[in-house]
């Protein structure tokens, strides 16, 4: 059956026919399909947009991506107690942190002179706790020669403690909390500081005594210390810091003309314009300078002091004790300083922490305080 197009007339034989041949407009009985709602056919954007969304849709992505590869390809920082293990490792460390080097106790018996107030002080603080047994007069000599001295034996807790010489009171030391820096990267390594609040583990009966507190207050008079660490990203493994790592990282970046300054780290990256400037104010990591050798100079110039008066003085070329100023050299080993007055065999310094010395100079052995 012919039809007629509803808008310009036109006949169409054609049965099957949708649309008219002369205007294109739908016949009469032609099905109109549904118009697309916003479910069944999402609205065409201009290239434009795509290209911008695209563009914004891989930015993000590259974003995520590099994330989630930190997340789980980046070893994160220890924990306090990953870092406790990391620290007592370090054998040559702990050994400094939780054994008494101020006297030689290798020697068993050991006999003092009757004028030695200070040692005598000393091991009878220990007899008290149990480490040695109560002094024992004798006399050596005769006539006008004759002496008196104190003769001291370690007990079998005394006995148990001694250690390469030195009196050791704990096996270790455990973190109760530690926080970080933001890692950052200089040269081709990656560095953190750590910043812990530490106890000693283990702590034999006798340093709980008053009288040991009392004679070695800054070791045993409180059961709390703060210090500082620094951390580096070696083989996806975190590692402590040593001063060879240090040294190797500068000369490293020296190579690359970009000078290794850790009173920059915690600042951010240099750009192209101030590595040639002035360094800037120091930062985060500038602790660090007086804990190894070779960064920041000499870790023990300044004023340092026992029982609550100054002992020595140290400038870059002088010593200072007594009131007496003495020229001389400092051969800085790690945490090691041998300090030589000119013509005389010299003193060793061992670096504790920042803020504590210890003096090697025979059978003397001193601890002492930093003095601000």
């Amino acid at each position: 059956m012919a039809r007629f197009c509803t808008r310009c007339g036109t006949k169409t034989e054609v049965a099957n026919a949708r649309f008219c041949d002369a205007c294109g407009a739908p016949l009469p009985g032609t099905p109109v399909a549904a118009a697309p709602t916003a479910h069944s056919q999402p609205t065409p954007l201009p290239l434009g947009k795509i290209v911008k969304f695209g563009s914004i849709a891989v930015a993000v992505l590259a974003l995520l991506g590099g994330g989630v590869w930190w997340l789980t390809k980046a070893p994160s920082l220890p924990d306090a107690s990953d870092l406790s293990a990391l620290l007592n490792a370090d054998q040559a460390a702990t050994e400094q942190r939780v054994c008494l080097d101020n006297f030689d106790y290798a020697k068993n018996p050991v006999t003092i002179a009757q004028y030695d107030t200070n040692t005598k002080q000393w091991l009878d603080a220990l007899a008290v706790a149990g480490v040695y047994s109560p002094a024992q007069t004798v006399t050596s000599g005769g006539g006008w020669f004759s002496q008196t001295q104190y003769r001291y034996t370690q007990t079998a807790a005394g006995l148990k403690a001694v250690r390469n010489g030195k009196l050791c009171f704990a096996s270790g030391i455990a973190l109760d909390k530690v926080s970080y820096s933001k890692p950052e990267k200089r040269a081709d390594k990656t560095f953190a500081e750590a910043r812990y609040t530490y106890h000693y583990s283990n702590p034999a009966a006798w340093v709980s005594q008053p009288a040991i507190a009392k004679a070695e207050p800054v070791r045993l008079g409180k059961t709390s210390f703060d210090d500082s660490a620094v951390l580096m990203l070696d083989k996806d493994k975190w590692q402590l810091v040593s001063a060879q790592d240090l040294r190797e990282t500068q000369a490293g970046q020296s190579r690359n003309h970009a000078l290794f300054d850790l009173s920059m780290l915690g600042q951010g990256a240099p750009d192209a314009e101030s590595a040639t400037a002035t360094p800037p104010a120091a930062g985060l990591f500038d602790s660090i300078k007086r804990l190894f050798s070779g960064f920041g100079g000499n870790p023990i110039l300044g004023k340092w002091g026992a029982n609550g008066s100054v002992v020595f003085e140290f400038t870059p070329t002088q010593m200072i004790a007594g009131g007496q100023a003495m020229p001389v050299k400092y051969d800085v080993q790690d945490k090691n300083v041998h300090v030589s007055v000119m013509g005389q065999q010299g003193v060793t310094f061992t670096v504790i922490d920042n803020d504590h010395i210890a003096m090697d100079a025979g059978m003397v052995k001193l601890q002492l305080t930093r003095v601000n």
